[in-house]
């Protein structure tokens, strides 16, 4: 059966009072063709709906339009920075409480702390995270969001 620390995916109960998995949207900000193909590929392999943006302007409007459960956030955009947008993301009361994972090649304690004062929940570094670490982190941070 499911361990929860392996759990990859939101689990729900029905009205039959049977466990069913109920798959979650991920918004993969990030401009890294081959970890976006990556991600993707264990993110289906995880029941995990995924919606790319190459950068923040591609971004913000699937924002608007899709339901997404979490995002997955890369700093060093090709527009605007993962900080920055994070910042004005914050702002919108429409997504102060979306779960967002930073993902990104800085790793010095003042980029860590930037983005966690900006809003994200986590902070991953790319060398440091395989990609069941991400979808670990990822079900974290919509659990805790869920609960309060």
């Amino acid at each position: 059966f499911l361990n929860m620390d392996e759990n990859v995916n939101i689990v729900s109960s029905d009205a039959n009072n049977e466990d069913k998995l109920t798959s979650i949207s991920v918004l993969i900000i990030e401009d890294d063709l081959f970890l976006v193909r990556l991600l993707e590929k264990r993110f289906a392999e995880a029941n995990i709906k995924t919606i790319v943006a190459f950068g923040a302007g591609e971004a913000a409007p699937i924002l608007e339009k899709e339901h997404i459960d979490a995002l997955l956030l890369d700093i060093l955009l090709p527009d605007v920075d993962g900080i920055s947008f994070l910042r004005e993301l914050r702002k919108n009361p429409k997504f102060a409480n979306l779960p967002v994972v930073i993902i990104s090649n800085l790793g010095q304690k003042d980029d860590v702390k930037k983005g966690l004062d900006a809003g994200a929940d986590s902070y991953l570094i790319k060398a440091d995270t395989d990609t069941d670490e991400i979808i670990s982190v990822l079900n974290k941070a919509i659990k805790n969001h869920q609960q309060g």
